[in-house]
């Protein structure tokens, strides 16, 4: 579809120290369509998760994330030359959807349990599939495409070709609907190793897998709110400072880079604290570049109030976009923080 899909990384251990990967560039508006919003976040639980406390704590972290100061840093991103309205610090959690062995087995027995992990494959084993048929269903019935993201969470018992390899997470975008936007739908895994999941036996919720899905969701949320298609805010410097590889989106800025951290009352290490809820994300780009340097912003947690960039100057790089729709796998997947330039 447009141009690829944004693979969160494995092998995140690195950015838990402070000499973590710094982002080099700013990502810039390229003229394409974002999501203003407010939008919602369903969930599509595959898989046989029983009595995972995850199918409590991701909901309540998405209630969570609306109007907080760090959703807030979507602000930096709003149009200064009025091409979409301010982006909303408000997201909604839409509800959950299950498909197992034991709940909607039919598309459960028709997909199976190894899962290809290709972003947009279209196969009868694929992300898309899956979510393609919960739609199909009935499932959110009424959700408005314009304002959705539909993010699949695989169970520990399904195997995605990839996951935990490659990635830890993604999103992308089909035709679902016939809508100009598209459908936006993630992948989203429950870690079992350490690439992915980036602490020891205690976590912020007493869930270590869960709350490392959390990091990753954020991390996806964001890409897809102001990159939806691929065309909008992304970086056209590599790593490097060198020319275009595929570009960063804003999540890729600050990949599983937690900057200050503290002890929770369990032990474990957080960095923010939302509603009451301890929590360890990755920080977010706070954009202040857009310019001719393509510069400009930091990794944060929070921001109070709004704090747009100064008017983008797409020039080239908005036909750079254009000529990059359907290159695939070079875009949205958020290549490892051991390994950069990938």
């Amino acid at each position: 579809m447009m141009r690829s899909a944004t693979l969160l990384p494995v092998l995140f251990l690195s950015a838990l120290l402070p000499t973590a990967r710094p982002a080099q560039a700013s990502p810039i508006y390229n003229g394409g369509p974002v999501m203003s919003g407010p939008n919602n976040v369903y969930f599509i639980w595959y898989g046989d998760w029983g009595s995972n406390t995850a199918t409590t704590i991701l909901p309540h972290f998405i209630k969570n994330l609306s109007g907080s100061s760090y959703m807030n840093i979507l602000s930096s991103y709003d149009s200064t030359t009025g091409a979409y309205a301010a982006f909303s610090n408000q997201i909604g959690y839409g509800g959950s959807y299950f498909i197992s062995s034991t709940q909607n087995t039919s598309t459960y027995n028709a997909v199976g349990t190894s899962l290809n992990g290709v972003p947009g494959a279209t196969s009868s084993n694929s992300i898309d599939q899956i979510v393609t048929d919960a739609l199909n269903a009935g499932a959110f019935a009424g959700a408005s495409s314009a304002n959705s993201i539909f993010d699949v969470l695989t169970s520990s018992s399904v195997t995605v070709s990839g996951f935990q390899t490659s990635f830890c997470g993604w999103h992308y975008s089909n035709n679902f609907g016939g809508n100009s936007l598209g459908t936006q739908y993630g992948f989203i895994g429950d870690p079992t190793i350490s690439g992915c999941m980036p602490y020891g036996s205690t976590s912020p919720n007493n869930n270590p897998s869960a709350d490392a899905m959390a990091s990753v969701i954020a991390h996806e949320t964001f890409e897809t709110i102001t990159d939806p298609i691929g065309m909008s805010w992304w970086d056209s410097i590599s790593p490097s400072g060198g020319a275009n590889t595929g570009g960063y989106e804003n999540g890729d800025m600050c990949n599983f880079n937690f900057g200050s951290m503290y002890t929770a009352a369990n032990g474990s290490l957080a960095n923010v604290n939302l509603n009451g809820t301890n929590y360890l994300l990755q920080q977010q780009w706070l954009n202040t570049g857009g310019g001719a340097n393509y510069t400009g912003g930091n990794c944060t947690l929070s921001l109070a109030t709004s704090s747009p960039q100064p008017a983008p100057e797409p020039g080239m790089i908005a036909i750079m976009a254009t000529a990059l729709v359907g290159l695939g796998l070079a875009r949205r997947l958020a290549p490892p923080a051991t390994n950069p330039s990938a």
